[in-house]
């Protein structure tokens, strides 16, 4: 796990501009985040009701999905500046530049993150979303 090389100041710049990116597109977009939630008592169709409640679920998911984005995205701007960036947290292995601009936040090379979502591939089960936390495992029985 020799970490020889490592990123140049010029490509973790490109990296930590890429990341601020990524940070104000977040911010910028519409969040129509459940503007009104007593919608439903003005409603006496079911099925209304029913799809304000699946519209409601899908935009909280989306919101609870950007927030963990922005959380990895802090986490990578904090990490930027310490010789550990651009190396894998699994294998140590470099991860490539290329792979860095694509995915900023990346914290795994694409070896070790192949054979990961592969695991995930096959033990669907026993995996759990990142983005809903412990709330996938929990709904197992």
């Amino acid at each position: 796990m020799s970490k020889e090389k490592g990123l140049s100041l010029k490509q973790k710049e490109k990296i930590r501009e890429k990341l601020m990116e990524e940070k104000e597109k977040l911010f910028l977009q519409e969040n129509p985040i459940v503007g009104n939630l007593n919608v439903k008592d003005e409603m006496s169709d079911e099925v209304d009701m029913a799809t304000v409640d699946l519209t409601q679920a899908q935009i909280l998911r989306m919101r609870n999905r950007d927030l963990f984005y922005l959380k990895k995205i802090e986490k990578s701007l904090q990490h930027l500046d310490s010789e550990d960036f651009g190396f894998c947290e699994e294998c140590g292995a470099e991860i490539k530049f290329a792979r860095l601009i694509a995915r900023p936040t990346a914290d795994l090379c694409i070896n070790c993150k192949e054979d990961l979502e592969r695991d995930e591939d096959h033990n669907i089960m026993s995996s759990k979303s990142k983005s809903m936390g412990e709330a996938f495992k929990q709904m197992q029985i």
